[in-house]
């Protein structure tokens, strides 16, 4: 199993000091569009590859990691998210 180094973490754009890491981790539930800000984020980082490989093999089921949710994470060979079926939005906060 390979491990891996805070290397690739530190050039990560969502290590920037303005962005709040909190846009990655909805702590309620998720409103439509949540991940639209993150994705973002992740548009422009230059490690989501290591990023989104770290998620697979940590089984990370949360959040965004390599610019990808955990659902999307799934359809791509990493573990099935556990909060329901699929995703579920509400309106607002």
């Amino acid at each position: 199993m390979t491990t891996f180094t805070e290397d690739w973490h530190d050039r990560a754009a969502c290590v920037n000091s303005k962005i709040d890491p909190e846009i990655f981790f909805p702590a309620s539930a998720r409103s439509r569009g949540w991940e639209t800000l993150p994705k973002k984020v992740c548009q422009a980082c230059p490690v989501t590859d290591p990023c989104f490989r770290m998620a697979i093999q940590e089984r990370i089921t949360d959040g965004i990691w390599g610019g990808l949710t955990g659902w999307e994470r799934h359809k791509r060979g990493g573990p099935r998210p556990t909060r329901g079926r699929r995703p579920k939005y509400v309106d607002g906060p």
